[in-house]
């Protein structure tokens, strides 16, 4: 595979991006997209990321050089990591919070990291952690959805590309599930993003709770000592809604919107919308869908493979489940 075949009559960034397609790295894994100059594995189920060796590569962005089988590593690799999204909470429950967010994106409000390398041939382990079940009886919290990581393998270390440093995983927390109306159960759980809480009659201010350190989302809403309706859960890109009354249960908080699998924006980890009682309105989940609405009868589920948290609901055994996480490594070609 020759180094100048470039194709004549092409501009600067034409002959870059044909360069480094016909050079690209032989990796395998979840789902390959290629979409533009990049090429994204999705993992919506645990496996791994595998890093392979080859021949005659030519020396483009670090990538294979030449020399026979001589690896240069797989550099500027972007990703996205997210946690399961918590459960709804039953009983006039609170939405689940949205799954944790790690990632190199800056479309993320909290801190964006560096990107990775893998220097080594090899593999790495990726986990996915599964979405929270919802509340199963009217005084029960939705529970915590699952980890989902990255993992140091036969291929090395986790490696930073800013500062070459390692880590042995990076692992984004699963998100809270949302609370219940009833005494001791009422605050929706930590997380990534914290569960909405349950409604508050009787039990002044009760709190959405606070997400994990590291800023991997945000809190889950309140309720007010007078309502009667579950408070939204927090998502990767604001808290759940409040409730402060009986009109309406609330809104689970926004997702973010990501491209990093293909050319257009994803939504992920959006919190689910809070339940209460059947003769006022519930709130709605994440307005993209990935985090579950509530309901008087039965509350979606969060969407599998966005994080998104499950809705709550009002009494009986129909809180929704939190969606599953996912995994995303993307890299030029």
């Amino acid at each position: 595979m020759a180094f100048n075949r470039i194709g004549f009559g092409l501009n600067r960034t034409q002959q870059i991006s044909k360069q480094r397609n016909e050079v690209g790295g032989d990796c395998t894994g979840g789902t390959v997209n290629d979409h533009g100059i990049y090429r994204s594995h999705k993992f919506t189920a645990s496996g791994q990321f595998t890093v392979e060796g080859g021949t005659s590569y030519a020396p483009i962005a670090g990538r294979k050089i030449g020399g026979g089988s001589t690896f240069g590593g797989l550099t500027g690799v972007d990703f996205l990591i997210i946690a399961g999204g918590g459960g709804g909470g039953d009983g006039r429950g609170g939405g689940g919070g949205g799954g944790g967010v790690v990632t190199s994106s800056p479309q993320f409000p909290g801190p964006s990291a560096s990107v990775l390398k893998f220097p080594s041939t090899g593999y790495w382990p990726v986990v996915i952690g599964g979405g929270g079940a919802g509340g199963a009886s009217c005084d029960q919290q939705g529970a915590d959805g699952s980890p989902t990581s990255l993992n140091a393998g036969p291929g090395g270390q986790v490696t930073w590309q800013v500062d070459s440093s390692t880590d042995p995983s990076i692992t984004s927390t699963g998100s809270g599930g949302g609370g219940s109306a009833w005494h001791s159960k009422e605050y929706g759980r930590p997380g990534g993003s914290g569960g909405g809480a349950g409604a508050g009659s009787g039990y002044p201010n009760n709190r959405g709770n606070s997400v994990a350190p590291g800023a991997q989302g945000y809190p889950g809403g309140h309720a007010q000592m007078a309502s009667l309706q579950g408070a939204g859960g927090g998502g990767a890109a604001g808290q759940g809604a409040n409730t402060t009354g009986n009109t309406s249960g609330g809104d689970g908080a926004g997702s973010i919107n990501v491209t990093m699998y293909t050319t257009s924006n994803i939504n992920y980890a959006g919190g689910g919308g809070g339940g209460g009682d059947t003769n006022y309105n519930t709130g709605s989940g994440d307005s993209a869908g990935n985090g579950g609405n509530p309901g008087p009868v039965t509350a979606q589920a969060g969407q599998n493979g966005t994080g998104g948290g499950g809705g709550g609901s009002y009494c009986g055994r129909y809180s929704g489940k939190g969606g599953d996480g996912v995994v995303i490594l993307r890299y030029v070609l």
